[in-house]
């Protein structure tokens, strides 16, 4: 245990001792822009995962001591290997917590785990070109339309087919990992003219998709 007193920096305060030792592993995980995707919004800011979980919890552990490995070996291609392991943690991680959310609770994480809802968010977020309807996502929910969007407003505070925030998130994880075009990008989310995805993103981003991307791409060389 590290303490700083006094101006002093980097002393070691010893406390117990007797006990086996710990060990911490620390990373990060960065997502583009966490702002645009709901779900990750919507996740507190400290996840506890408990480690009498059962299945889950093991296979946790199991990724967190290949994860060490991997850093204390430092073979070739290790900090890729770490990387995706990292991505594999995040998800075992959020489906532990995703589990154990009360499904009466509103909220993107409780709607995920609705069967009539998630089926529809699915869909919407798989397809998000696609001219979505109400009554269309309500008949692949199995629900009748009023009951759906009654049930959606509930549970997410929006209407069924609020998807401008979505469409935005796809269209900034294209500008900045793919070479589309902006055209190409503004027809992937469902915008039929190039001046109306333009002010559709500037208006979310607060910059043009041509800003976002020279911004996303400098990140990536640094």
């Amino acid at each position: 245990m590290y303490a700083q007193r006094g101006g002093r920096c980097g002393g070691i305060v010893r406390y117990g001792g007797e006990g086996a030792p710990t060990t911490i592993v620390a990373g990060g995980l960065h997502f583009t822009d966490a702002r645009l995707n709901p779900l990750v919004a919507s996740l507190p800011e400290l996840m506890h995962v408990k480690g009498d979980g059962g299945v889950a919890t093991r296979w946790m552990e199991s990724t967190r001591q290949f994860v060490a490995s991997e850093m204390d070996a430092e073979l070739p291609g290790y900090e890729l290997v770490a990387g995706r392991l990292a991505d594999v943690l995040f998800v075992q991680a959020l489906r532990t917590h995703v589990a154990g959310v009360a499904c009466e609770e509103a909220g993107w994480l409780p709607a995920l785990w609705d069967p009539t809802l998630g089926v529809a968010l699915q869909r919407m977020h798989e397809r998000p070109a696609d001219p979505w309807t109400v009554e269309a996502l309500a008949r692949a929910a199995g629900v009748s339309r009023s009951a759906f969007a009654a049930r959606f407003k509930a549970a997410l505070g929006l209407a069924p087919l609020d998807l401008t925030r979505w469409r935005m998130h796809r269209a900034a994880d294209m500008l900045a990992d793919e070479a589309a075009s902006t055209a190409a990008v503004a027809t992937a989310v469902g915008y039929d003219t190039d001046g109306a995805f333009v002010k559709a993103f500037k208006r979310h981003m607060g910059e043009t998709p041509g800003a976002y991307r020279r911004k996303a791409r400098a990140r990536e060389s640094r």
